[in-house]
């Protein structure tokens, strides 16, 4: 949809540039991996376009800070979303700083739910007054009820709203 805008879309998996002849030429401590890659790939997209705004939509709460890091330090302003949080993940002590600075530096925290925004609180030890909460879109008229398949055995049926993920939604028990 965003191509069909005019909207250019830049895959960071596909750099194109030729990692192992790089690799070649750096002195083993300098190898690039894939993250490297990718940061270096974005930090030469950047530079030459200068965006108004950056926005990293992470996965977790945590696995696209190294973005917001990288806009950070050129200078870019940046908002970051996050769409989940983790109860049985917590930042090793070392990174908490780290972190804490990529979100209070953000334009723009935005979490999809009040618990996810106090878990990441919680995990990065501050309050975030750049924070808000927006809800995922859920496309169904909520003033009917939703249509439900028709099956003709009879057994255990099951709706689940959301991802089905039981390490974090529960759904086993």
């Amino acid at each position: 949809r965003l191509k069909s805008l005019s909207c250019t879309v830049r895959d960071l998996d596909r750099t194109h540039l030729p990692q192992h002849l790089i690799n070649f030429l750096l002195p083993r401590r300098y190898q690039l991996d894939t993250l490297r890659m990718q940061a270096l790939f974005l930090a030469l997209h950047l530079k030459a376009r200068a965006p108004d705004l950056v926005i990293v939509s992470q996965g977790d709460n945590h696995d696209g800070l190294h973005f917001g890091r990288l806009c950070q330090r050129l200078k870019l302003p940046y908002i970051l979303i996050s769409q989940k949080a983790t109860d049985h993940f917590w930042p090793p002590d070392k990174s908490r700083k780290y972190r804490r600075e990529v979100f209070e530096s953000a334009l723009q925290c935005f979490f999809v739910s009040h618990h996810n925004q106090r878990l990441t609180e919680d995990q990065i030890g501050a309050r975030l007054t750049n924070a808000a909460i927006v809800r995922n879109p859920f496309l169904v008229d909520s003033a009917r009820p939703v249509s439900w398949p028709e099956v003709e055995e009879r057994g255990f049926r099951l709706a689940c709203v959301g991802r089905l993920y039981l390490l974090d939604k529960g759904q086993d028990v």
